[in-house]
C-alpha cells in the first residue's frame, strides 16, 4: 500500500509540528517495512536521508497557507495515487477527497486569532480548510483530553473519529552545546515560538517584578526566532530597560537547546493556550523544574510535577517562580514513561492498517 504524509514541516525549525513529524515517522520506519511511504517535503532535510528504501521524498514546495499548497500539491497528491494520506496538520488542499487522516494539534486559531489571521479573507479560508480536514478525515489524531474535548466542541460529529496519542520525548544529553558567548549560570529559561497565545509579555512583566527584588540574581533566556508580527515583547524589553536582562537566543539548534533546559534554573511556559506543550517534558527530562499556566491542556500534561500560576496576572507568575525555586518539586520515577515516542508510532501504524482495511 502507498501511504502519503505531510511532511512540509519536518524538524525543529516546525518547533512542535515539525518535531512530531520527524520523531513519528522515525519510529514509523523502525515498525513497518511493508508499506510504501510518501513523504511530501518543500526541502530535503538531512534526518530523512537515512531511512529505509520502502521511505521516498517527494519535493511539493508548497509552502502551508499558500495558493500552491491548493494547486501544486494537490496536484502531486493526485499523482502519487495513494490509499492514504495523513495530513500533519489541519491545513491542507482543500479539493483532494481520496482517503485522508488528519492530525489536529490544538484549536489556538479558534480562541486566539492572533496578528496573522485576523483578516476576514484569513479567517474565512481558516475555517474552510479545518472543516474540510476533519469533515473528510476517516480518522483524526489528536495529542491530549483537552484538544479532543476543543474538537467535539466545536465539531461534535467528530466524536468517534478521535484517535488520542500523546506525544513523546527525545533526551539526548550526551549532545549538549553551549551558546556561543554564553556566560549565564543562574538563568530562566522560556523555549518556543512568538506567537499571542504564548503570552511572553507577561513573562517579561513578571520578570520586571521580580528584578525589583534585590536578591533576584537570575537572567531570563527566551528562545525563538523574533516574530515582526508580535513586536510587544522587544518594546516591553526595551521599555523596561531590561536588555542587558533578557537574552533573546533567536532559533537556535537541538543541541544547543538541550544545553539550555539542562542548565536553565527553572523552564517557565506562560501560554495562554496549548494543544500539548512538549517543552515542559523536555525540561523535567533534564530534572529542570518547570512553572507553566494552569489553562488548557498544561496539567493535562504535567500533573503534579510543576508549579502552576494564572497566566493572566503577572504578579502569579513572578510569585510562581520565586516559588518553583525555593520549593522544587521531586520528579516521580514513572511519571515520563507514559510518554514515548514508539508508543505514538504503534497507534499511528496501527490506525493506518484499520483505514486501509476499511
Amino acid at each position: 500500500m502507498r501511504i502519503g504524509i505531510d511532511c512540509r514541516m519536518y524538524g525543529k525549525n516546525f518547533t512542535g509540528i515539525g518535531t512530531y513529524n520527524q520523531m513519528f515517522i522515525s519510529e514509523l520506519s523502525k515498525l513497518d517495512k511493508n508499506n510504501e511511504y510518501i513523504l511530501f517535503v518543500n526541502k530535503q532535510h538531512s534526518k530523512l536521508n537515512n531511512l529505509p528504501t520502502n521511505f521516498k521524498c517527494v519535493s511539493v514546495k508548497s509552502p502551508i497557507y499558500s495558493l500552491k499548497e491548493q494547486t501544486k500539491f494537490l496536484i502531486e497528491l493526485y499523482k502519487q495515487k495513494l490509499d492514504l494520506v495523513h495530513f500533519t496538520n489541519f491545513n491542507q488542499p482543500l479539493l483532494y477527497l481520496k482517503k485522508q487522516i488528519t492530525t489536529i494539534h490544538d484549536l489556538t486559531l479558534f480562541y486566539s486569532k492572533g496578528n496573522k489571521h485576523n483578516s476576514l479573507v484569513s479567517r474565512l479560508a481558516f475555517y474552510t480548510t479545518f472543516f474540510k480536514s476533519v469533515l473528510f478525515a476517516k480518522k483524526i489524531f489528536v495529542v491530549s483530553k483537552h484538544t479532543k474535548k476543543d474538537l467535539i466542541k466545536k465539531f461534535r460529529f467528530t466524536q468517534n473519529k478521535i484517535i488520542l496519542h500523546y506525544l513523546g520525548f527525545k533526551k539526548n544529553s550526551s549532545e549538549l552545546k553551549k551558546l556561543e558567548n554564553f556566560k549565564e549560570d543562574k538563568f530562566l529559561l522560556y523555549a518556543g515560538n512568538w506567537r499571542e497565545h504564548k503570552n511572553i509579555p507577561n513573562l517579561i512583566k513578571a520578570f520586571k517584578i521580580l528584578k525589583k527584588d534585590p536578591s533576584f540574581k537570575y537572567k531570563l533566556v527566551l528562545t525563538g526566532k523574533p516574530n515582526p508580527l508580535y513586536p510587544e515583547v522587544k518594546n516591553l524589553i526595551k521599555k523596561y530597560k531590561l536588555q542587558n536582562d533578557i537574552l533573546l537566543t533567536g532559533l537556535i539548534k537541538e543541541n544547543e537547546l538541550n544545553f539550555l533546559y539542562k542548565n536553565a534554573s527553572l523552564y517557565v511556559q506562560p501560554s495562554f493556550y496549548e494543544g500539548f506543550g512538549l517543552p515542559i517534558l523536555e525540561a523535567l527530562s533534564f530534572q529542570t523544574q518547570v512553572a507553566a499556566s494552569n489553562t488548557s491542556c498544561i496539567p493535562e500534561i504535567g500533573e503534579d510535577q510543576i508549579h502552576y500560576f494564572k497566566p493572566q496576572s503577572p504578579k502569579s507568575i513572578a510569585q510562581t517562580i520565586l516559588k518553583a525555586l525555593k520549593n522544587p518539586i521531586e520528579l516521580k520515577k514513572n511519571y515520563l514513561k507514559k510518554f514515548k515516542w514508539k508508543k505514538t508510532g504503534e497507534i499511528i501504524l496501527n490506525t493506518y492498517k484499520q483505514c486501509l482495511n476499511q
